[in-house]
């Protein structure tokens, strides 16, 4: 199926059923949640929005009593080994539309997890592995900030 940037971008505004696999690396975590902290806050109640994290780091977003989150350990998702079957079953039963990996280094969990999400939107950062699993790649730049580039997928899904 083909859609034109405009339906794309439509598609992207008009997703009900979000995951944002956040950063496992402290800074990064720590951006992010400055960058989502008004979506949590007050989450709308028309989409839903899914925090995948590791479960200790879990304490960084207790505050966020309203947020959907989804944790998991290193035994059921790891940045060097496959998923358990457990945690692909229950990313592929929660039927999303977006599937978002915000670690600015590949995660080979969270890219087979995305794969197996069946989401129609898979962003993640570009690398030499990505495009096997990533639609949308963000780019890395040297001089650029990190909290841009969560922003900007932010506006984009209209967050």
């Amino acid at each position: 199926m083909f859609f034109s940037d405009v339906h794309f971008l439509k598609y992207l505004k008009t997703a009900k059923n979000i995951c944002l696999c956040l950063p496992e690396e402290q800074t990064g975590l720590r951006i992010a949640k400055y960058v989502l902290r008004p979506i949590l806050q007050n989450p709308a109640s028309s989409r839903r929005l899914v925090l995948f994290l590791e479960k200790s780091l879990a304490t960084n977003f207790d505050e966020f009593t309203k947020a959907n989150k989804l944790f998991y350990s290193n035994k059921e998702n790891s940045n060097d080994s496959r998923p358990s079957k457990n945690m692909m079953e229950k990313i592929r039963l929660s039927k999303f539309d977006v599937f978002m990996d915000w670690n600015t280094e590949f995660h080979l969990g969270n890219a087979i997890l995305g794969a197996k999400s069946r989401a129609f939107v898979r962003i993640g950062f570009e690398n030499s592995h990505s495009d096997k699993f990533f639609n949308i790649e963000l780019s890395k730049t040297e001089n650029g900030f990190l909290e841009e580039t969560y922003s900007a997928v932010r506006r984009m899904l209209c967050l």
